[in-house]
């Protein structure tokens, strides 16, 4: 019977962290989709367009860190995951992207 409660709670705790590490993944998500936006739309303006645009401080009170390589590959660290996205437009920042405003040009 004690068996039969081990199993059941070790079930529960991994179910508990799997939608902890998605709901994780979705706050990274959420960040990474609002600096995409602003390289989208960037890229379809004329040259010489330049815009700040903010990013939160924390996300869902937790500190994160913004990596760009080369101008599409975006890597959020967050909670001690990283994750990995892939801009739909090059992003050209003239500002360190970073938690606060950034600024983008074209």
């Amino acid at each position: 019977m004690m068996l039969f409660f081990i199993i059941i709670s070790i079930g529960i705790q991994n179910q508990m962290l799997a939608a902890q590490l998605d709901r994780n993944e979705g706050l990274a998500r959420q960040v990474a989709t609002l600096i995409n936006d602003e390289a989208v739309l960037a890229s379809k303006v004329n040259p010489g367009y330049t815009r700040g645009f903010t990013l939160p401080a924390l996300v869902d009170g937790s500190p994160y860190t913004l990596s760009l390589y080369g101008d599409e590959d975006l890597l959020v660290s967050f909670r001690g995951e990283d994750y990995l996205y892939f801009l739909d437009a090059p992003l050209r920042n003239q500002t360190p992207l970073r938690p606060g405003t950034v600024i983008i040009a074209n």
